[in-house]
């Protein structure tokens, strides 16, 4: 998630996904339990929700253009670091029963509000 966590040490305050804040949304961060490992967590930013579409871009592994449309009770995950970022891409859509909370604030080593704006957005 880097620039937005440095990958280090960082402490978080989140949210238990609740009604409170309302639903999950685009350009929440969130915590969430890895596809590929249920006994890690990991930090990313929602980049789609149920029902809308993905591009996603060609690569050396897959050399076309994919449109991925994100389907109900799911959703597309990304790191801020995209060339350096396991996410969606790799994993698919996300269910939502996988997603653990959405982050607020980091308080260690820096006191700061997660921005829920997606970077360049």
């Amino acid at each position: 998630m880097f620039p937005t966590f440095s990958g280090q040490n960082e402490f978080v305050v989140v949210q238990a996904v609740s009604p409170l804040l309302g639903p999950i949304t685009r350009g929440d961060v969130v915590i969430c339990i890895r596809p590929v490992d249920p006994s890690e967590h990991i930090v990313k930013r929602v980049s789609a929700v149920a029902g809308e579409e993905v591009l996603i871009f060609p690569t050396k592994d897959n050399p076309d253009l994919q449109k991925v449309k994100v389907p109900k009770g799911h959703v597309w995950l990304q790191g801020d670091n995209l060339l350096h970022s396991r996410d969606s891409r790799e994993y698919g859509p996300i269910p939502l029963a996988l997603v653990k909370g959405r982050v607020l604030y980091q308080v260690w080593p820096a006191w700061k509000k997660i921005s829920h704006e997606e970077l360049g957005g």
